[in-house]
């Protein structure tokens, strides 16, 4: 377990601060959905801060670093799962309205600045077809969560109505700890699978010296203009 949960830990601080660095450098949190990705791996990268705390536990059975450091790594836990929930559900809600009314909520939804006037119809196609795109990574980034946390909370709620636990249920639950504890490096993994710029600048950032492929460039050319729904210039989808 003590392998696992730091591979884990060296994952998900890697991941994430490879997504933070790409929304500050390269996408200047252009639109609402990146703004909120850019706060659940901020939130998932200072909860892999205080994972070494809890391999270190696992590892000597017993907890060492005192009670102020306890407390902050509880606390990291729990702005991590909060800020994790708050997210996805505003996520959530801007795909809906994004899908459903996109022009009425484009003040609320993209910055002012780079909003266009006159979308043509080849835009507006290309347009909706990035907003799909979007829309799927959410989709999965919510189901993975659910696939991750659901089990966690399912074994907690289970343990009110036993007296005694025995070694089967602790042993699962040392599991279904560490898939919760997994979700915080899944994000990164599904954003390069699912998203095409990220991806690019992904490749961009770990490879800086090397030139993108001739289909990725004109992909990049073809699809400079994107946020989806309003019109603005985005790096996201």
């Amino acid at each position: 377990m003590v392998t696992l949960y730091s591979f884990v830990c060296v994952l998900g601080l890697a991941g994430n601060s490879l997504v933070i660095i790409t929304i500050l450098k390269l996408d200047k949190l252009s639109s609402s959905t990146t703004v909120y990705i850019f706060n659940l791996a901020l939130a998932d990268g200072l909860f892999m801060v205080g994972l070494p705390f809890i391999v270190s536990q696992n590892f000597m059975q017993q907890w060492v670093f005192g009670d102020v450091v306890c407390k902050v790594v509880m606390v990291l836990d729990g702005i991590n799962q909060f800020t994790s929930v708050f997210c996805l559900t505003a996520m959530s809600i801007d795909r809906y309205v994004a899908l459903a009314d996109p022009l009425r909520f484009t003040c609320c939804r993209t910055p002012r600045s780079r909003r266009l006037k006159a979308p043509t119809p080849m835009h507006q196609k290309k347009s909706q077809q990035l907003e799909q795109q979007v829309t799927k990574m959410v989709v999965a980034v919510v189901i993975v969560f659910g696939l991750c946390w659901i089990p966690f909370y399912t074994f907690n709620f289970c343990s009110l109505f036993q007296s005694h636990l025995g070694l089967t249920f602790s042993r699962a639950f040392e599991c279904v700890v560490l898939l919760s504890y997994s979700w915080s490096c899944a994000n990164p993994i599904l954003y390069a699978c699912l998203s095409n710029t990220f991806r690019k600048h992904f490749y961009t950032l770990l490879c800086p010296t090397s030139k993108a492929s001739p289909s990725m460039q004109r992909y990049t050319d073809r699809h400079e203009i994107n946020d989806t729904t309003a019109w603005q210039v985005t790096v996201l989808a």
